[in-house]
């Protein structure tokens, strides 16, 4: 096990643990809770995590959440809040991808669980997705909309929400379940053929032709890295036991959003249109009213802003 440690200031606040915090969205958090002068500590196995991603002044364990050691990590740790981001994002249904799920975020997941018990964790703090919705008619999607995933992901995730919950309850350990729409910005990498926005930017700034699946008319909600965060870290204090989607609450199609990188980038090719993906769900939109409400949390960056945001950064990486 790779660790990292680090002198913490006597004036530190809290102590909060994050797994997959040098990844895109556990890395943002992980600044801003440093920069808030929280005591951080990180677990990732950098898998997809970079180590460039973490904090300087963040303690660093580089571990797979499978590994019974992960366990005795947290209870020497014994942060009082526990953000827990790690997990495989497959959203195929292949056998393959169905046990990779399972052993990493279901198995991983209850690890977590079992040992922020033993540390006396005051609340454990979980990163869904929109996937366990699947296709669901009525839109924007409420939290109450009936959960029918397609993918392997939206399965698992699904599964460790009923854990997580049954288990908090359980064991007396407050939770909050946040339901990410679309996240993206800055240090998103594209895996395989996820990620629009960076996959799209990736492209355009080489000179390569993006490629859409299906006829571009599905629909996402996007909804942007400084955003998400901020919803996040509010959990810490509000919304015990709750379940919440974490939206801009705006739905655009991928023809759409191909258009306005174009059009920031200059870009002047047309996409290329490939058949369209197994489990590619083909409409979501989240409405975000209660997190809104119990979170006292507004969404502030518009697409548009988001995306040039994100290419700036993508061509400060050259």
């Amino acid at each position: 096990m790779r660790t990292r440690t680090v002198s913490i200031k006597k004036n530190k606040k809290d102590k909060v643990l994050i797994t997959g915090g040098a990844g895109f969205i556990g890395s943002h958090l992980a600044h801003l809770l440093t920069k808030l002068t929280y005591e951080v500590v990180i677990i990732d196995d950098l898998s997809t995590g970079r180590l460039e991603n973490i904090p300087n002044n963040a303690r660093f364990y580089q571990i797979d959440i499978k590994d019974p050691e992960v366990k005795s990590v947290i209870i020497q740790e014994k942060p009082k809040i526990l953000f827990h981001l790690a997990a495989l994002t497959d959203t195929t249904v292949s056998e393959a991808a169905i046990r990779a799920d399972i052993e990493v975020n279901l198995i991983g997941t209850i690890n977590i669980l079992a040992a922020a018990s033993e540390a006396k964790c005051e609340k454990f703090i979980f990163t869904s997705t929109a996937a366990v919705y699947g296709n669901c008619n009525h839109l924007p999607i409420p939290e109450v909309a009936a959960l029918r995933p397609i993918s392997a992901y939206g399965i698992g995730k699904l599964a460790c929400e009923n854990y997580i919950a049954r288990f908090c309850e359980f064991h007396r350990m407050g939770f909050t379940i946040l339901r990410y729409a679309n996240v993206f910005g800055p240090r998103q990498f594209p895996k395989g053929g996820s990620g629009a926005i960076p996959i799209f930017i990736k492209k355009m700034l080489t000179n390569q032709t993006p490629t859409i699946y299906g006829d571009g008319k599905q629909i996402r909600d996007y909804v942007y890295i400084d955003d998400v965060v901020s919803a996040t870290l509010k959990a810490m204090a509000k919304g015990n036991n709750k379940i919440l989607n974490i939206s801009s609450g705006k739905g655009t199609t991928t023809r759409q959003l191909y258009k306005l990188i174009a059009n920031v980038l200059k870009f002047n090719q047309p996409p290329e249109f490939i058949n369209t993906r197994q489990c590619e769900i083909k409409k979501s939109i989240l409405a975000n009213n209660l997190a809104k409400k119990i979170l006292n949390w507004h969404p502030k960056t518009d697409l548009l802003t988001g995306i040039k945001k994100t290419i700036d950064w993508w061509q400060s990486q050259k």
